[in-house]
């Protein structure tokens, strides 16, 4: 999936380099199309038949180290539920601020 944006780039890269190699053949209707290749150029052309056309590359890790003191301090899930609630209550924090500072002047 695409659950990164490097992961997603490198889907991205890998489908314009399929497109890149695709022939498209003439249809029996229509014989002047742009998208069409020249009957020279399909002549030319070989079918691949691998399994895999365009393979997809394998991403080096890096290898598992120790966890650092600061990593085990830092608590993740709190962080991001406090992150998801500031971000929730950004509207009605500015609601309640202005009508006391209305209430003040």
């Amino acid at each position: 999936g695409n659950k990164s944006v490097e992961s997603l780039q490198r889907n991205v890269d890998r489908l314009k380099e399929y497109m890149s190699k695709l022939v498209f053949l003439p249809s029996r209707k229509r014989k002047s199309q742009k998208s069409q290749d020249s009957r020279a150029k399909l002549k030319e052309c070989k079918q691949n038949t691998h399994k895999h056309i365009i393979p997809i590359p394998r991403v080096k890790y890096e290898p598992s180290r120790a966890i650092t003191a600061d990593e085990k301090k830092f608590m993740a899930f709190s962080t991001l539920r406090i992150a998801r609630a500031e971000k929730r209550l950004v509207g009605p924090r500015q609601k309640a601020k202005a009508s006391k500072k209305d209430a003040d002047s």
